[in-house]
């Protein structure tokens, strides 16, 4: 099974650059900080905290609203959005984030990832549930990204 983000393109797991000897270097060097920054900009990274940035600005617009308790059923098209643009990691990880950010900072209590509202806590389970399964159905895929990457051009679908 494949790694849902580019893990070995962290300075941490990087072979050429952070071995000597057999045996890797702890210390972070300027190159492996350069490297890092480079794999935020990856997409699915850059996806997901798009969403959930999203998600917590939707949740300090939308508290004590009468739509309160439907939000998490709307944010599916953000999570839909998202999915399409940068891939099925994005709209995967996006949903997680989300979800965390609704349950946090939207519904009561506060800054606890317990729901009390049945209704809510029930949408909460149901955007999760639609978050994921439209993130697999309609993500981008890895291969076409590569593609992409290498052609310059987008790739079919």
């Amino acid at each position: 099974m494949a790694a849902i983000f580019p893990l070995k393109h962290l300075p941490w797991n990087r072979k050429g650059s952070s071995q000597s000897s057999g045996k890797r270097q702890r210390s972070f060097s300027m190159e492996n900080l350069l490297l890092l920054a480079e794999w935020f900009r990856h997409e699915s990274v850059s996806g997901s905290l798009l969403c959930g940035a999203i998600a917590i600005g939707l949740c300090i617009l939308l508290k004590g609203s009468t739509i309160e308790a439907q939000v998490p059923i709307l944010f599916l098209l953000v999570v839909l959005a998202i999915s399409s643009r940068f891939g099925t990691p994005a709209g995967v990880l996006g949903t997680v984030l989300s979800a965390v950010a609704f349950a946090e900072f939207l519904f009561d209590p506060q800054r606890s990832l317990a729901i009390r509202n049945p209704v809510e806590k029930s949408n909460m389970a149901w955007m999760i549930l639609g978050g994921l399964a439209l993130s697999c159905l309609f993500g981008k895929s890895q291969k076409s990204t590569d593609q992409e990457r290498q052609n310059g051009t987008p790739a079919p679908r």
